[in-house]
């Protein structure tokens, strides 16, 4: 599994996760696991891909950090 971490900041979860959706829908991605956990500056979203390229890809254009 491939995660990707993005920040996002308090109130911008729902447009962000609508972007998201757009995006992974247009690529014709499916991540295999989602999870959204609070945190000091906000909320961490983390997106797991079983394909390195699509968690990549996703983390790029989402500004994310990618796992190793």
């Amino acid at each position: 599994m491939y995660a990707v971490d993005i920040h996002v900041r308090p109130g911008e979860l729902s447009g962000k996760m609508s972007e998201m959706r757009l995006w992974l829908d247009q690529h014709h991605f499916e991540p295999s696991a989602f999870s959204c956990h609070d945190e000091s500056f906000g909320l961490l979203v983390s997106v797991q891909f079983r394909v390195a390229q699509e968690a990549r890809a996703f983390a790029e254009c989402f500004d994310g950090c990618t796992d190793r």
